[in-house]
């Protein structure tokens, strides 16, 4: 019986082991299955991209950015792989270029662009700086920012003065003029800006005084003040402050800078050795007074004090005379000093006025020997106590550009009349500056790393090559890869006698915009006898890039737009800056480095230029 009962114990032992162990024998079948199924997965590997894989072109490594919570990244990626920029899938031009709008956030900030072709990842890092914005204004703790003036500042008594600051909205704020007890109430809105403004009368003495501004929570009782950075002066109103121009690039404005550094529009471009008056200073602008009720401002770099005592009067015109050359009809117009003028042309009218600030008249003669092609008579106006007119009542499509200069204390005013004409080729003997924009700075920096510089170039020479085909002259103002500052490009157009100048460029976003957004040409003009030969290449550049004629190299128009560049405001010729298309759209870019697509852009600006000078030639037949 014990036998029987061993030997059922061993069997069943025996069981539960045979058992045990084919499960075992099934687990390690079902893990080496799934072993074999995983590596049938493409094995990853992420490596460091070289720049002919993936790279980003903007911004560029260390880039400090303005205040935008969202930007563009752009470069060159290889074309079959699939592209994330800090996650976000982005599609790649078939030439390379990707372009990305990516969130941002402020301080440093970090993209990450993810290329994946086959198994490998290619990354790239770029490291930024985001500068911070404008925050939420608490309306219980009290804070004073941003006092205006920030600069100092001299000031011809009576004048008004107006301060302001950031500050705790919806409370109590004032300023006083420190040593001074009276208090001026300041003005706020939600936002917490302020604003005030004081007279500060002749019998108040300031010397380098600041402004003082607190603030007061009326609920709690606290308050708060602080001090201006800048200081105030009072100028000596017995002296007479008098500077004078000493660049030929100085500008007189029709305002001061605003807070943020912007500019006002240009007035005024004074020549050298032109006096004025100062009556007033803002950190590097002075204040003058071209005329009683004129007041501008230009930068103290562009103009040199003169010692004490200097004499500064009115000056006083005497008589015209008007004398003909060659191609131009030359105005002389005799003054006591060099003064502030300006040219105002009326095209349609047929008459143009040189203006004189701070001059009166002494005209009894005009001498004119004889009626000239461009002029038909002049006369003289005292529109006011110290501001002398002189008009030229001109022949209709008679002129063609002008220059104003001083020959000693006597104004020139140079009239250009138009070239002579071909019947058979309207560009036979015409002079055409060309100017490539840029260099040695590169200017707009393309998707995948073209320099806008190069495409100028390249398109201005395939137009040289057209326009010398058809019997024009051509001057390159730039012929390679030669450093010219923007000022110095018109003058040498100039020094040439150039009949037209033709400023050629490429376009690109500002940081913040969204470039899907933008792109497309434009055409850009200043002077009013330049018009009508931008709005010719306008209109070109409507037909050979309109979407009817091939959409493969369609252009989004933006329009023929009034702007005041150095290159379009020469008055000398005609004078027209054209942007073609966007560097930093990936598209356009892989059109503009085409030869295909860069001969569309010189044929377009050659067709405008042929009909403009068709036109010209056909009114003055009619005349």
């Amino acid at each position: 019986m014990k036998k029987l009962c061993l030997l059922f114990c061993f069997a069943l032992i025996n069981t539960c082991l045979y058992a045990q162990s084919t499960d075992t024998i099934k687990e390690i079948a079902i893990s080496t299955s799934t072993l074999i199924q995983n590596t049938t997965e493409p094995l990853i590997t992420v490596v460091e991209a070289s720049t002919g894989i993936l790279r980003i072109v903007h911004p560029y490594e260390g880039m400090r950015m303005p205040a935008v919570d969202s930007s563009f990244v752009y470069g060159y990626a290889r074309p079959e792989g699939k592209l994330t920029i800090n996650g976000k899938e982005t599609p790649i031009h078939p030439q390379g270029g990707f372009l990305a709008m990516t969130d941002y956030s402020p301080g440093n900030f970090t993209i990450k662009a993810e290329l994946r072709i086959g198994t490998t990842i290619y990354t790239v890092k770029r490291s930024i700086i985001i500068a911070c914005g404008s925050v939420a204004v608490s309306t219980k703790t009290l804070f004073i920012n941003n006092i205006e003036p920030s600069a100092d500042m001299e000031v011809l008594a009576p004048e008004a003065l107006t301060v302001s600051c950031s500050a705790t909205p919806e409370k109590e704020v004032y300023f006083r003029i420190a040593g001074i007890k009276k208090k001026y109430r300041m003005t706020g809105n939600s936002a917490g800006f302020y604003q005030g403004t004081c007279i500060i009368r002749q019998e108040i003495e300031l010397k380098n005084t600041r402004i003082i501004i607190t603030i007061t929570d009326k609920a709690t009782g606290k308050s708060l003040s602080a001090k201006s950075g800048g200081t105030i002066r009072t100028m000596d109103l017995d002296t007479l402050q008098i500077v004078e121009v000493t660049t030929n690039t100085a500008i007189l404005r029709a305002g001061p800078s605003t807070n943020y550094g912007d500019k006002a529009a240009y007035m005024l471009f004074p020549p050298i050795g032109t006096r004025l008056r100062v009556v007033g200073r803002r950190g590097n602008e002075l204040k003058i007074k071209a005329a009683e009720r004129m007041v501008l401002y230009i930068s103290k770099f562009e103009v040199k004090p003169l010692p004490e005592g200097t004499a500064y009067k009115t000056a006083m015109v005497g008589s015209p005379s008007v004398r003909e050359n060659d191609r131009s009809v030359l105005v002389k117009i005799p003054l006591s000093m060099k003064i502030p003028v300006e040219v105002v042309p009326y095209v349609n009218e047929n008459h143009i006025d040189i203006i004189l600030f701070g001059a009166y008249s002494n005209t009894d003669w005009i001498f004119q020997n004889k009626s000239t092609r461009a002029i038909v008579n002049m006369q003289w106006y005292q529109d006011e106590t110290d501001i002398y007119r002189f008009r030229l009542n001109t022949r209709a499509d008679s002129w063609w550009g002008y220059d104003i200069r001083y020959e000693g204390s006597t104004l020139v005013f140079e009239l250009r009349s138009p070239p002579e004409i071909s019947s058979g080729n309207p560009f036979k003997d015409i002079l055409i500056a060309l100017d490539a924009g840029h260099s040695k700075d590169t200017g707009a920096v393309g998707i995948t790393g073209t320099y806008e510089k190069d495409i100028n170039l390249s398109i201005a020479y395939i137009l040289k090559d057209k326009l010398l085909n058809e019997g024009a002259q051509v001057f390159m103002v730039r012929k390679g890869e030669e450093d010219l500052s923007l000022y110095e490009r018109p003058k040498l157009a100039w020094k040439e006698r150039a009949d037209i100048l033709l400023s050629i460029h490429n376009n690109a976003t500002g940081e913040g915009q969204n470039p899907y957004e933008y792109g497309g040409f434009s055409i850009y003009y200043f002077n009013q006898h330049s018009f009508i030969l931008a709005d010719e290449i306008h209109k070109a550049y409507m037909e050979v890039f309109s979407p009817q004629k091939n959409p493969d190299t369609a252009l989004k128009d933006n329009n023929l737009d009034y702007s005041s560049f150095v290159l379009t405001r020469p008055a000398q010729f005609p004078a027209v800056l054209i942007e073609s298309a966007y560097m930093t759209i990936p598209r356009e870019e892989a059109l503009l480095r085409t030869r295909e697509f860069q001969e569309m852009c010189a044929q377009a600006m050659f067709t405008g230029l042929k009909r403009y000078l068709t036109n010209i030639r056909n009114k003055n037949r009619k005349n």
